[in-house]
């Protein structure tokens, strides 16, 4: 069970016999950004294998997470689902991981599974051969003597580049879904709209989001998409987070479609040699915790479930909506959209981590714990990004201010940011603002003195 904090929300008051659980209950609701013993007590083989793998391409525990949960949204599909009330969600994640370019993005995601994903993509591929052979020696046959014709259908699970157009096609003969891995997302997103006069491509992109029905007629076909399916992995230099980040994105919700995965680096970061030795020493047994959680999701693809919450569950997953909603309230307007999205996620997570274990009956309260741990981990992840990518290109002295406290890499007083920039702010009642709302967004950690004296310093974002 992973790691909780308790300090800002206190959990609804549950009966007697539900007493083991209250703690967790509690717990959860503040969330924490330390996911390092995620995996500990359910899987400790997997837990090992996600810590040498970020050790060994040099990020953080929680970045090798969030490839794999990614890898694993991809390989579970469309037919598995969680239900509270009317409310129905999949396991659909889209999700973004930034870093300036050549950081190794794609070989990460290689050993978090999609290594896996490829080989069922290959078979699946050999099937569509086989078929097509089939149906050139039908055509060879004469016509008296042949038997049905062979059907022909080109399966995949997943794809790396194509158009929406295309991918509409090809989700009528993949009714589980298609997942899209992009190494560079760059090209998907400044793909949109690029067939000016011919239709708006950009509104059927967030439909996808939804999983759900979709309508797209063409001049020769009519097509009808009943379920689909189509998370989006994949990863976007740093300096281009701008080009979602931007006011009509903003305003139709895009970017509040996507959970943001920044590649931090250990402290300190770990050298080539290292890094070398850490991934020698791979056993075959922790790789394959992660391929057969992988392979096992790909195995079910097929079959129709739906799950529903456990009753404490349910009211756990409500009361961190509660907490989005006076969160949202407190933040920028344009950040509202992404705080309620993060509601969806809640139920996308919880189904995600329930199927990853293998669970069959209700969601639990410690699935739903560790759910509301990871969103709150994407939440502050979402709220920096808005602050680093949005707001400091809006405010000049928040943006001096935390670029004053990145560049120094050690703690500084308030008068020490002051001095590094007395001539373009107003005072130290000016630099006490941004400090607040930096460390509110959780850009920025405080380091009290000795003597009680408070200093800041820039947490590392990459």
């Amino acid at each position: 069970m992973t790691n909780f904090n308790n300090n800002t929300f206190e959990a609804k008051e549950h009966d007697e016999e539900h007493e083991p659980e209250q703690n967790t209950l509690k717990q959860s609701l503040e969330g924490s950004d330390i996911l390092k013993n995620f995996f500990t007590d359910w899987n400790p083989t997997l837990q090992i294998a996600l810590e040498k793998i970020a050790m060994g391409h040099n990020v953080t525990f929680d970045t090798a997470l969030a490839a794999f949960l990614g890898m694993c949204s991809v390989a579970i599909g469309g037919n598995k689902t969680i239900v509270s009330g009317d409310w129905e969600e999949k396991a659909l994640l889209w999700l973004v991981f930034h870093a300036p370019t050549g950081k190794g993005k794609t070989p990460l995601l290689r050993d978090c599974g999609r290594d896996v994903l490829a080989v069922r993509n290959s078979e699946l591929f050999d099937d569509y051969t086989e078929q097509q052979a089939s149906l050139e020696r039908w055509h060879e046959t004469p016509k008296e003597i042949r038997d049905e014709r062979p059907e022909v259908s080109a399966r995949m699970i997943w794809v790396t580049y194509t158009t929406l157009e295309k991918l509409t096609d090809s989700l009528l003969n993949n009714t589980t879904g298609i997942g899209l891995i992009h190494d560079e997302l760059d090209a998907l997103i400044s793909g949109r709209n690029q067939y000016k006069g011919k239709g708006d491509d950009a509104p059927k992109l967030l439909e996808l989001w939804n999983g759900r029905e979709i309508s797209n007629p063409t001049m020769n076909s009519y097509r009808y998409i009943t379920d689909s399916f189509v998370p989006i992995i994949g990863g976007i230099q740093t300096d281009l987070l701008k080009k979602i980040f931007n006011p009509e994105d903003i305003a139709n919700g895009f970017v509040a479609r996507f959970l943001l995965v920044p590649f931090r680096h250990p402290t300190p970061p770990l050298i080539d040699s290292e890094r070398k030795k850490i991934r020698d020493n791979i056993s075959k047994q922790e790789r394959n915790s992660i391929n057969l959680i992988i392979k096992q999701l790909i195995d079910q693809r097929e079959i129709k479930e739906q799950f529903s919450f456990d009753k404490d569950a349910e009211d756990l997953i409500y009361q961190q909506h509660d907490k989005f909603t006076k969160e949202s309230n407190k933040k920028l307007q344009e950040m509202y959209s992404s705080f309620q999205k993060l509601k969806n996620y809640c139920l996308r997570i919880s189904l995600l981590i329930h199927c990853i274990k293998g669970e069959t009956g209700p969601v639990s309260v410690n699935t739903v714990s560790e759910a509301i741990t990871l969103n709150q981990w994407f939440c502050s992840n979402m709220q920096s990004a808005f602050i680093e990518t949005y707001l400091c290109e809006r405010d000049q002295t928040l943006s001096k201010v935390f670029t004053r406290l990145s560049e120094a890499h050690i703690p500084l007083s308030v008068d020490n940011i002051y001095q590094g920039l007395r001539k373009s702010v107003k005072g130290n009642s000016d630099i006490r603002k941004q400090i607040a709302l930096l460390q509110e967004s959780g850009l920025i950690d405080e380091i009290k003195g000795p003597k009680g004296g408070k200093k800041y310093i820039a947490k590392p974002i990459l």
